[in-house]
């Protein structure tokens, strides 16, 4: 809560997750580890970001299966307390990729489903409160993706689409018009 960027790692080794958080102003020299009593389960993703906007990063758990469910848990108390569990409505995304962005830009992080296929890649995003897709659309990227990420690329103060695939390419969707001098 000091607006520096800390380094988080995750640690699903165990049966309960472990945070271990490096301090930025140390250099990330000094760290602290997160004991927490969130079960780890195979094909859970973990994200971070401000869910409530009280300054500090919660833990989101999403559970892949028939089903899926997210829950999320406050850093305010190192992640003890679980803020929301909510079923999405979405069925399996085994082979889904997660990440938050604002495309709305109220401040709220929103999930951004992205699922890739021979034929595209689909994209859902769920407004936060993650009950229902509130936006849909496809990209022609038919590549398999290793991960994504929304974070402004052009600096238009709008999250763009980072995709990152298994040949090592990096492509990013703008989420704006493009600005000048922007390919």
């Amino acid at each position: 809560r000091v607006g520096r960027n800390d380094l988080l790692l995750l640690d699903t080794s165990g049966p309960m997750l472990d945070i271990e958080v490096s301090l930025k102003p140390t250099g990330f020299a000094e760290s602290k580890t997160i004991t927490t009593s969130i079960p780890v389960a195979s094909g859970d993703q973990y994200l971070l970001g401000d869910h409530n906007r009280d300054s500090y990063i919660d833990l989101y758990v999403i559970h892949r299966g028939p089903a899926t469910t997210i829950d999320i848990f406050s850093g305010a108390d190192d992640f003890a307390t679980n803020l929301l569990s909510v079923d999405t409505g979405l069925a399996d995304t085994s082979t889904s990729l997660f990440t938050l962005g604002d495309p709305n830009l109220d401040e709220l992080p929103d999930l951004f489903v992205v699922t890739p296929s021979v034929d595209g890649t689909a994209v859902e995003i769920l407004a936060n409160g993650y009950a229902e897709v509130t936006s849909t659309f496809s990209l022609d990227l038919s590549v398999s993706l290793l991960d994504v990420l929304v974070n402004d690329y052009d600096g238009d103060g709008r999250g763009d689409l980072w995709f990152w695939d298994e040949t090592g390419t990096l492509t990013v969707r703008l989420g704006n018009s493009r600005l000048s001098g922007v390919s």
